[in-house]
């Protein structure tokens, strides 16, 4: 599996980004600032997203993997919305408050700042992110397509049910796919990590 290789050494390179960038945006200004907190929570989950996406693999846990991958778009998304958009102070502000992203409305609107509306708005940059975003959630959620991965039908009379779901082989086939999409998805989250930590806000 070449690209879960790839997504590796992919993940190795991010770690040594972050560290570096965070040490060049503290060292040029070591006060904490408004957005800082949001941003290294962000670094930190995304790590560590990554990092369970390679045991997923390395276990064979193909049904965690697409799950692990929403929880990245989702870190992609809501950084792109506040890099793009001017309400990042107002939306920052209710965060720290204690108030989730998706309870928070956004400025001017009635409209709550959901993923899907923060995925629409990162679509503009990042075309493909709409359709993973959109496969990515039956996995989430209890779907037809969680209930009915783990049953094979033989004959049109024979049913297997795989208890556990664990070691697939139905599943591998989605592994480089998924691997490339994590991939783009730190690179996403890589530019942004950039920006923040030449421009903090």
């Amino acid at each position: 599996m070449e690209q879960i290789e790839i997504f590796t050494q992919t993940l190795q390179d991010f770690k040594k980004f972050c560290i570096s960038q965070c040490k060049e945006a503290f060292v040029s200004n070591p006060e904490l600032l408004a957005g800082d907190i949001l941003y290294i929570s962000a670094i930190n989950r995304s790590l560590d997203v990554a990092e369970s996406f390679i045991n997923a693999t390395k276990y064979q846990n193909f049904s965690v993997m697409p799950v692990l991958l929403r929880l990245q778009l989702n870190t992609l998304a809501t950084l792109h919305y506040l890099q793009t958009h001017d309400v990042t102070g107002e939306v920052i502000s209710k965060f720290h408050s204690g108030i989730e992203f998706r309870n928070i409305t956004v400025p001017g609107t009635k409209n709550k700042l959901t993923d899907r509306l923060m995925v629409e708005k990162a679509a503009l940059d990042y075309p493909w992110i709409k359709s993973v975003y959109s496969a990515t959630s039956s996995w989430v959620h209890l779907s037809p397509t969680l209930a009915f991965t783990p049953i094979e039908v033989a004959d049109g009379r024979l049913i297997t049910l795989r208890l556990p779901r664990l070691a697939d082989p139905k599943f591998q086939y989605a592994v480089d796919e998924l691997c490339e999409a994590m991939t783009a998805c730190i690179n996403g989250i890589q530019e942004k990590i950039e920006k923040w930590a030449r421009t903090r806000i």
